[in-house]
């Protein structure tokens, strides 16, 4: 998992597990259980924390728990058409399409995080989505 392996040498290994619960999906976090889409919540869950400057609440409690969780907040920031609040304020870019592409990249973070793992996106599909923005940009 890339939160076990990938990100556990940049933090005090003491802190790690503690800290790591906020990348771990839910499945994982819950259960113990992994799959193909199992590090492409984490993929998410650093676009989020990167497009709106927080660092995901849900690292405080020892397990998941979908109503601290950063996926969560933002996709409820959305319900509530208030989209314009969820971005960092130093996000906002240069160019007239700063805030479509800041959009698409939030609608892809949110899909990486999707606690339904028959509607989350594998891996493959996220990373083809980022290469097809990148592209566009």
């Amino acid at each position: 998992m890339l939160t076990d392996y990938a990100l556990r040498p940049v933090i005090n290994s003491d802190h790690a597990h503690k800290l790591m619960i906020a990348y771990k999906s839910p499945e994982y976090a819950q259960h113990g259980k992994t799959s193909n889409k199992t590090d492409v919540w984490s993929l998410g869950i650093l676009m989020l924390e990167i497009l709106t400057g927080k660092f995901p609440e849900n690292y405080l409690t020892s397990g998941y728990d979908s109503g601290s969780d950063l996926g969560t907040w933002v996709n409820n920031m959305v319900k509530e058409k208030r989209m314009g609040e969820v971005f960092e304020k130093d996000m906002a870019g240069t160019t007239k399409d700063s805030k479509s592409q800041m959009i698409h990249l939030l609608k892809l973070a949110l899909s990486c995080c999707e606690e339904d793992l028959e509607i989350r996106v594998d891996v493959r599909e996220a990373v083809e989505k980022i290469e097809q923005f990148m592209d566009d940009v």
